[in-house]
């Protein structure tokens, strides 16, 4: 205990002060796990080749464990990967093999691709398959091997598979399949992989349909955000029927900033802007500010004189993100009414620099009038800028 107290300090004090203390030749097998685990966390490329001669030849199979796991903090240290490959051929120690699979995840070198490939093609156990699955994500090769992996249909290696592949660019008609499994998680990686690989008509409308019948709410809000990215015109009544649930709700709200259709309908976004939970309202106000899309100009503006600063910032960032025609007006009305908080019209200040520079022309006058008015150092600072921004 009192060892595992002292990496502890060691950690939160800082990566060389207590240094010493961690001796990588210690007789005892713990004490060598303890200065792995701390020396590998420092980064510091010197230990590179220590960690490797004790990988490839120390006696106990927990401290190679260990050194294996330290090199998969050197993810672009050469000598770190290829001691890593050098040691997975040597080891026999399926532990140990699968500390150094895991290892190679933080690389990228397609030679860790083609042993991955090498150890799901191989007799190697289903612990060491899965972890390589997994680190095919990276890569694009065995594509015939991981549908084989789905066409067998044990559960760990096709939870593994779903994964590996909706970070690839391969279209496996088998995942269809999998969105009628029983385990949820199945489902919900077959979603996921969805979401990363256009569906087709027919799977988007499998995906629908069960919107109707499945009931986990991690599941349907995949679902629901496969159905916002991909088909332009959701049926309303069974996603608002589906948001009503707060829960799938909120859990969509934190996918919103990153749905790539930009042009959800309004009517599908007002569930999100209506609610009293203000990560909800933020993140929709995000996504609204992300698409780029002028039509929804009209919805942020009831958002501007928020009494919740992250609703309030949310809406004024998404104003001048999109640069909307009326945006400067609203933003200029907070700067010039001295009965606000003078932090909001600061910040109001500072957003209309996201405005394009043909729309800042337009209300040139305004803008220095404002500026002429204004008594405050940091807003004149700021309204100055955006009269330089508009005149330059």
């Amino acid at each position: 205990m009192r060892k595992i107290i002292t990496v502890l300090s060691a950690l939160m004090i800082g990566t060389s002060a207590l240094a010493a203390p961690f001796n990588l030749n210690a007789k005892d097998p713990q004490d060598r796990v303890l200065a792995v685990f701390y020396l590998s966390r420092t980064k510091n490329p010197i230990y590179v080749e220590r960690f490797c001669r004790i990988l490839l030849n120390d006696g106990s199979e927990k401290v190679r464990k260990a050194a294996a796991e330290g090199l998969g903090y050197y993810g672009n240290n050469t000598k770190a990967f290829n001691c890593l490959i050098k040691a997975f051929k040597k080891e026999n120690v399926e532990d140990v093999k699968k500390a150094i699979l895991i290892s190679l995840f933080s690389f990228s070198d397609i030679r860790a691709g083609d042993l991955f490939c090498q150890v799901l093609k191989g007799s190697y156990s289903d612990d060491l398959k899965i972890a390589a699955i997994k680190g095919l994500a990276k890569y694009d090769v065995c594509s015939k091997e991981l549908e084989k992996v789905l066409k067998k249909g044990n559960s760990s290696e096709v939870k593994a598979a779903l994964f590996a592949l909706s970070f690839r660019k391969d279209n496996v008609k088998e995942v269809y399949k999998y969105l009628d499994a029983t385990d949820p998680q199945v489902r919900y990686l077959a979603l996921s992989y969805y979401l990363t690989h256009r569906p087709s008509k027919a799977v988007l409308k499998k995906i629908e349909s069960g919107l109707d019948t499945w009931i986990e709410p991690k599941v349907k809000s995949k679902a629901l955000e496969v159905v916002l990215t991909y088909d332009n015109n959701p049926d309303k009544d069974m996603f608002l029927s589906a948001v009503s649930d707060e829960d799938i709700k909120r859990r969509l709200a934190l996918r919103l900033p990153f749905v790539k259709n930009k042009a959800v309908s309004s009517e599908l976004l007002k569930p999100f802007l209506k609610d009293n939970d203000t990560v909800v309202l933020t993140s929709a106000l995000t996504y609204i500010g992300n698409s780029g899309n002028k039509k929804y100009c009209s919805l942020i503006k009831d958002f501007l004189f928020s009494s919740d600063e992250s609703v309030r910032s949310a809406a004024l960032w998404a104003e001048g993100k999109l640069s909307c025609p009326e945006g400067v007006k609203y933003l200029l009305g907070i700067v010039s009414d001295f009965n606000n908080d003078d932090s909001l019209r600061l910040q109001a200040a500072k957003m209309l620099l996201m405005f394009d520079k043909s729309v800042l022309k337009k209300n040139l006058p305004a803008i220095k009038k404002i500026y002429g008015n204004e008594i405050l150092d940091d807003v004149k600072d700021s309204l100055y800028k955006v009269i330089v921004k508009a005149e330059s």
